[in-house]
């Protein structure tokens, strides 16, 4: 399937080293609208691997199969894929081709392949294959180097920024930042096109366009003349490419159904209902990935969304924890949280919006049960949709996430509990490093397209390590390719579990949490994690002390209410342990404050310093003093 794109031609390269040329045809299909720097590659191509080039062609232009049609394509349904591209291909394949002995290579690469499933489908009974989604894998830019160092020129669109070579830069799968770059570069065939599509907007006599605005949550059609007013205004999605690609789905023209989100469904890992998801074409964006460094500083970026303030931001997020340690229970409760609104974890306000939640472990019988026991009687969020079941990330899963997540414009969170029912095989020739890195890109992939936080739920391994990250299951690939990791961990003592948190936009630090079993519910306790972990006499002391360093054991006896011989003894032993520094006049104080002459009983290790700007509205009051909870160190407002 030669398409005139630089994928299309390096799978041929690919093909041939393997088969020859004697055995090869090269197909094309010619939308009668392609740029003219297209045909001279198509020509070059065909030389330089030295294989027979069929053009089959339909004889319509895009806007011609439109009015046909009586309809615009879009992002979701493009005809003109369908009929000048799928159709005049497969009446070549039936005329010349045995199923039983042919194959169908396609250009995709290794960052599509969850597109190859519905590729497979739509070829049958003839196997299709997609070497590029096959090691050795290459980037673009590696393939377009390979393809010059040949000596072919680089197709015109993409020296002008293009991420594609289809439709003279003009396919109607592309967003508004593909649209832009044709007014920049060619604007009269923008003009031609912007025309087209008022022209038939007017016949159908309907608010229907190429291009969709979500400006305010609320989507709508976007025709190209007032996108070419934005342009002038410099109100232009530049991170909206869309997507281009031909044969990588199986059209249907058939409306979509938008489920009741707070029904429980069911997903078949192999047929997605439309509860759930469909099988419609994915509309990933190319994002733009290079800036001249004044471009850079010049843009405007929107503060990071959160899920849950200080805690879970946008982006891919990786909560890991042993078995049975509460893990399912902390992540149902917060996604029930965030989409009805109120309090998450018992203390942080959270911004009501629309959460997924695939639980992928549970019955529906189970997960009724569990947020029966969560909500008390409340009601149930209608904007919580929960699954038990899901493809595959690599085949199907992501495109049916896409889909939620395009149908709930202003989703918060979607929550996958657990990761490795959804991770897929590992491709074949990966390290265990590279095969963890690549099984994150696709729930990746998903947070930055739809700038929303995902949840991967996940294990830590059996062995222990002081780093809380190296406890996390596999290699350091699933972390390395998290933007934040979030490990609960039991602690010994009165609290139940430590919350551990790193990130890209997330501050690193630890809150001490409390399980209620009969509400099935995580609470931030008061107070740093430390004070819960110590004894009950000791926690007093150390909190009695963080506000009132240097006092004797007496005064510290009377304000706590224990006898001067307990906390005498107490005060002793904790400087044996490092907990408390004393001076030679027996006051102590906890390590890390100013007392010239005070030294603790044995040499301390000194506590890392607290980075988190947000510890503030996580702490509380301490409930036993009825004092602010000071941390360690000062933690700033956030």
């Amino acid at each position: 399937m030669m398409s005139g794109g630089i994928g299309s031609w390096a799978t041929a390269r690919r093909v041939i080293a393997q088969h020859g040329t004697a055995s090869t045809v090269l197909l094309f299909a010619d939308t009668k609208v392609e740029d003219p720097d297209l045909y001279r590659f198509l020509d070059e191509a065909a030389a330089q691997l030295g294989a027979q080039l069929v053009r089959v062609a339909d004889g319509r232009t895009p806007w011609e199969v439109f009015r046909d049609k009586r309809m615009i394509g879009n992002s979701r349904i493009a005809p003109c894929s369908k009929y000048l591209k799928q159709v005049p291909c497969r009446q070549w394949l039936e005329t010349h081709t045995d199923p039983g002995t042919a194959t169908v290579y396609v250009g995709i690469d290794w960052t599509e392949t969850h597109r190859l499933p519905a590729i497979e489908a739509a070829y049958l009974p003839w196997t299709a294959r997609a070497p590029l989604c096959e090691p050795p894998y290459a980037s673009k830019d590696e393939l377009i180097a390979e393809a010059n160092a040949v000596g072919l020129a680089t197709p015109r669109l993409y020296e002008l920024g293009f991420p594609h070579n289809n439709c003279g830069g003009a396919c109607v799968r592309g967003g508004q930042a593909q649209w832009t770059r044709l007014h920049q570069v060619d604007p009269e065939r923008f003009a031609t096109e912007a025309a087209q599509e008022q022209q038939l907007r007017a016949q159908l006599g309907k608010d229907v366009a190429i291009l969709r605005d979500r400006t305010g949550g609320i989507t709508k059609p976007l025709p190209l003349i007032e996108l070419r007013q934005r342009i002038a205004r410099g109100q232009v999605d530049t991170d909206d490419w869309g997507g281009c690609g031909c044969f990588t789905e199986i059209e249907k023209e058939v409306p979509v159904e938008k489920p009741d989100r707070g029904q429980l469904a069911s997903v078949h890992p192999l047929q997605p209902p439309t509860s759930f998801a469909t099988p419609a074409t994915p509309t990933t964006a190319a994002l733009r990935t290079s800036w001249t460094a004044d471009e850079l500083m010049a843009m405007t970026f929107p503060e990071t969304k959160w899920a849950v303030p200080g805690v879970i931001a946008e982006g891919l997020n990786l909560l890991a924890g042993p078995p049975k340690v509460g893990k399912s229970w902390l992540s149902l409760g917060t996604a029930i949280a965030v989409a009805g609104g109120g309090k998450a974890l018992e203390a942080i306000e959270v911004e009501p919006g629309p959460v997924l939640y695939l639980a992928l472990e549970d019955t529906p019988r189970r997960l009724q049960n569990r947020m029966g026991k969560i909500l008390q009687g409340k009601p149930a969020p209608k904007d919580l949709t929960l699954a038990t079941s899901c493809p595959t990330l690599p085949q199907g899963g992501e495109q049916a996430i896409a889909r939620w997540l395009e149908r709930n414009v202003g989703a918060r969170m979607v929550v996958i509990d657990v990761f490795a029912k959804v991770r897929g095989t590992t491709p074949p020739g990966l390290s265990a490093y590279d095969a963890d890195y690549a099984a994150m890109g696709h729930a990746k992939r998903l947070a930055d397209t739809f700038g929303v936080a995902v949840v991967l739920v996940h294990h830590v391994r059996k062995m222990g390590s002081d780093d809380f990250l190296e406890q996390v299951s596999g290699t350091n690939g699933l972390a390395g390719a998290a933007d934040a990791t979030l490990v609960l961990k039991r602690a010994r003592g009165t609290a139940d579990g430590v919350l551990h948190v790193t990130g890209r936009d997330v501050e690193e630090d630890e809150y001490a949490m409390a399980f209620q079993p009969a509400a099935g519910l995580w609470r931030l306790m008061d107070g740093p994690p430390e004070d819960h972990q110590l004894g009950e006499t000791r926690a007093a002391i150390a909190r009695y002390l963080r506000t009132n360093p240097n006092s004797p054991p007496k005064e510290i006896a009377e304000a706590i209410g224990r006898t001067r011989d307990t906390v005498k003894r107490t005060c002793a032993r904790m400087a044996q342990d490092s907990q408390l520094c004393v001076d030679a006049a027996g006051r102590y104080r906890l390590p890390g404050t100013e007392s010239p002459g005070a030294v603790p009983a044995v040499p301390a290790v000194p506590e890392p310093p607290s980075t988190s700007d947000n510890a503030t509205i996580l702490r509380g009051q301490s409930a036993l003093l009825g004092v602010p909870a000071v941390p360690d160190k000062e933690r700033p407002q956030p």
